[in-house]
């Protein structure tokens, strides 16, 4: 008796232990995978997941690009100069190519070249998800077998499975990806085989300086606390001060009575730094902030941007045709090219006559507002009678006025925009969605959505400065009424849009940034401006005029400005113009004897982005850019933060 119910009492332990087993949870192994670096443009992923970290941490009611640029603003190692400045990028600074070949680092201080446009594989990083294997014992020790491929170019790879793992797999091609587990007893648990492919998209950015981002270099130009000397224009000996640049060497500050010393080759040293000068291409263009965004919201994807947009652009000149460039720079000792080349070829020279060597998934487009003379509208409204506006009125185009930009409208900009649509179809085949043109937001705007009133605040910066109001209502009714939908109807194929297939031909059209930009125009203003700002920028009374050591009219010096930090105004003014790049243009109509020229004040304060909008204003513009994008590529919107 007492020999059966130890039997029994045995019998109904390793029954317990049985069920205790089974009932512990079976193990089972999972991965997920993400491309590395995978904004092609940067050459370091460092750079790349700064913006990846602002992405995620991005807070308030603003769009994701809009809020990541405010939070990468924020940071330290900006200062407000920006984040542009320290991003590493796959660029010849010199010519604005992209490098054929690109030594391109991961944040593990891996280094491999990859060829840019076309690029043989990218990099994948892998990650292991254990789930149940835990509650086994020695689960602890477990480690993953990687499998990459089959047959005879199988590549295995174990390794502890908290580790990630590394591998390039060949672009355009789903690759077997297998994982399994190894228990410490030596027992293998079969994980998933999931076919992974990463997907690479071409973008290509093109257009006017509304598609370079004109007005915001990658790192700006410095001031100093003393002042410069200015000539007025046909006033004998007037002379006017504003800050000087941070170091100047060889430069006299002082107007000299009479020399024939050519110090611009001194001067251009300490200049703002561009993607490419000539063109003023700047990583904050909403074209290339739209770009970078796909790559960060899209783990999956590779994203190669070309960016090509180029400051002063039109459709023939620029586009189809070259262009004067914007500055000619010294770069490794030698001086840029008088001319930018033209965009199409340029592109042709990287994908091919017709896209022979790849056809770009995407075209990012923003042109036809130096068709009709932009920056003659400008000049209408901000120079003031005297000698500086019949120096510009010799020249045709330098002053414009709503009613010569509307003969413009209807004649010329139509006729350009079936050639440019033309050589379009020539890279990129059928249009659908697939060319996205963005329109230029309104920029004469205050913050509670009236036009901005007779005024010098932000315009003071030159003495024959001041917006007339009267002629800014005329010329924004303008553009809202007539240039805006113009623009829709020629890519959209209406009537005169040089449309043929008008079902292929059709450009998706972006308008939605308009309701941000009513309340941001360069005269928009809130009660948490920047200290300079709100204590320099003075409604007509910003500088001492005639004090070269003491400038600023404030107690601030110069130096304390800063570009890159959160404004009202999404609005380059012609003072944020001069603080921000202080560009000498080289395509002046007359050459100016020497950089106390009164035509080099009048270029120093308008062709660094004058009535262009800030990196924020960029921000605002790709947020309304991203969604037409993803439904062009057919990515999805990514989940809230």
């Amino acid at each position: 008796m007492k020999r059966s119910r130890a039997i029994a009492i045995f019998l109904a332990t390793v029954i317990g232990a049985i069920a205790s087993l089974h009932a512990q949870p079976a193990p089972s192994i999972t991965f997920d995978w993400e491309v590395r670096n995978r904004f092609r443009l940067f050459s370091h992923e460092d750079d790349f997941e700064k913006h990846v970290a602002a992405w995620k941490n991005a807070t308030g009611d603003a769009g994701r690009i809009l809020a990541s640029e405010r939070t990468l603003a924020a940071m330290p190692d900006s200062g407000g100069h920006g984040w542009a400045r320290h991003m590493r990028l796959c660029v010849n600074r010199a010519n604005g190519r992209l490098l054929a070949e690109c030594e391109r680092v991961d944040s593990d201080g891996n280094t491999l070249k990859e060829r840019m446009v076309n690029p043989r594989s990218h990099r994948i990083k892998f990650q292991a998800t254990l789930a149940g294997a835990q509650a086994l014992a020695g689960a602890e020790e477990a480690t993953c077998i990687w499998s990459f491929g089959k047959g005879f170019v199988e590549t295995k790879i174990e390794r502890p499975c908290a580790q990630q793992v590394n591998n390039r797999l060949s672009k355009g091609v789903a690759a077997p990806v297998s994982l399994s587990l190894r228990l410490a007893s030596g027992a293998l648990v079969a994980g998933p085989t999931n076919m992974v492919e990463a997907r690479d998209i071409l973008i290509v950015g093109m257009g006017d300086s509304i598609a370079s981002g004109e007005g915001n270099p990658n790192d700006p130009v410095r001031l100093r606390g003393d002042g410069f000397c200015y000539r007025r224009a046909g006033l004998g000996n007037v002379e006017y001060y504003l800050p000087a640049r941070e170091i100047v060497t060889g430069v006299t500050r002082a107007c000299p009575d009479d020399t024939t010393e050519d110090v611009t080759e001194l001067f251009s040293k300490t200049a703002a730094r561009w993607l490419y000068a000539q063109c003023h291409r700047s990583l904050y263009s909403h074209q290339t902030r739209t770009a970078l965004a796909l790559a960060v919201e899209n783990p999956k994807i590779a994203v190669t941007y070309i960016p090509l947009g180029c400051s002063g652009a039109e459709i023939q000149i620029g586009m189809i045709g070259s262009q004067q460039a914007r500055e000619r720079p010294t770069v490794n000792g030698r001086k840029a090219p008088r001319d930018a080349t033209a965009q199409f070829t340029e592109l042709a020279s990287y994908v091919g006559a017709n896209s022979r060597v790849r056809r770009p998934d995407l075209v990012l487009l923003t042109v036809g507002a130096n068709d009709i003379g932009f920056g003659g509208l400008v000049s209408d409204v901000v120079v003031s009678p005297g000698e500086e506006r019949r120096l510009l009125q010799r020249s045709p185009g330098l002053i414009v006025t709503p009613a010569q930009a509307q003969a413009k409208l209807d004649q010329k900009l139509q006729n350009d925009f079936k050639k440019l649509r033309a050589r379009l179809a020539g890279f990129i085949g059928d249009f659908t969605d697939r060319v996205i043109f963005t329109a230029y937001g309104n920029p004469a705007k205050d913050e509670d959505g009236e036009v901005c009133k007779t005024s010098r605040r932000g315009f003071d910066a030159h003495p024959a400065f001041a917006v007339d109001g009267a002629k800014l209502a005329a010329t924004s009714n303008f553009v809202e009424t007539k240039f805006i939908p113009k623009l829709r109807a020629l890519s959209q194929c209406a009537q005169g849009g040089g449309c043929t297939q008008p079902a292929k031909q059709t450009m998706a059209f972006v308008n939605e940034h308009q309701n941000e930009f009513a309340k941001h125009g360069f005269c928009a203003a809130s009660t948490d401006e920047p200290v300079f700002d709100r204590d320099c920028f003075r409604d007509g009374v910003s500088f001492a005029n005639a004090d070269l050591n003491q400038p600023m009219a404030c107690s601030h010096s110069a130096a304390a400005f800063r570009a890159y930090v959160s404004r009202a105004r999404w609005i380059r003014t012609a003072n944020d113009s001069y603080f921000t790049a202080m560009t000498y243009s080289a395509t002046l109509p007359l050459q100016p004897s020497d950089v106390h020229d009164a035509l080099w004040g009048l270029s120093a304060v308008v062709h660094g982005g004058a009535i262009h909008p800030t990196a924020e204003g960029h921000a605002a513009m790709g947020d309304a850019v991203i969604t037409a994008a993803r439904k062009a590529l057919k990515l999805p919107v990514p989940p809230a933060p």
